[in-house]
């Protein structure tokens, strides 16, 4: 499915350079929402993938040393090409100093951006969402910001029920909460995360990702 998609976003960009000038605004609307459609199912094939790796045990394991300032930041400009950058406040609570981890930093990368991405979804306009890195004693930590609270009931829903039954129910009210806990669930396991919301006033909430300690 990867190589249509990737032909379907070419074609489609192509038209739109085109549009920008002998177009009418509808076309280059239309074809935005096309290109924000390729982008939303290329991201589900990628996730889908390494959900469906990691249940049969197939993921490449490779694991390395990397900054997890600069991995998180990674992850930020990667959704900052989609969305307004007012969307994303990044807060390096280290100082500059960094942080560095030996994972599998690629699953790291996957796991990051799709929480942040639904924190971004489920945020009121204008609302930005704010990530921090942070020591926590023995090990760090990544702090997601925002409207992120009602994810503690899903987690822990998904460690009563299991990942593959919460997949299947699509009537909660958030955007796909039970597919990317489900991602998120098994990406942590083989990371050695430990992931924990906590809720706050107005409705928002902290969702921390506990690194593997030193």
């Amino acid at each position: 499915m990867r190589n249509p998609l990737t032909g379907i976003m070419g074609y489609t960009q192509l038209v739109q350079g085109m549009a920008a000038t002998i177009a009418p605004a509808k076309i280059r609307e239309l074809t935005g929402k096309a290109l924000n459609g390729c982008w939303e199912m290329g991201e589900i094939l990628t996730r889908f993938s390494t959900l469906l790796k990691a249940d049969r045990g197939e993921l490449d394991g490779v694991r390395e040393p990397f900054d997890v300032v600069e991995a998180v930041a990674q992850c930020v400009n990667d959704l900052s090409i989609r969305f307004d950058r007012s969307a994303l406040a990044v807060d390096d609570r280290l100082g500059g100093k960094g942080l560095n981890i030996v994972s599998n930093r690629d699953l790291f990368g996957k796991m990051t951006t799709s929480l942040l991405y639904y924190a971004i979804m489920t945020a009121e306009k204008g609302d930005p969402v704010r990530v921090a890195v942070r020591k926590d004693g023995p090990r760090g930590a990544v702090d997601i910001e925002g409207r992120v609270a009602p994810l503690a009931g899903t987690l822990a829903e998904l460690e009563r029920r299991g990942w593959r039954s919460l997949c299947a129910d699509r009537s909660s009210r958030n955007p796909d909460p039970g597919f990317l806990c489900s991602f998120s669930h098994r990406a942590a396991a083989e990371l050695g995360i430990a992931l924990r919301a906590t809720a706050g006033e107005g409705g928002k909430g902290t969702l921390s990702m506990l690194l593997p300690g030193e």
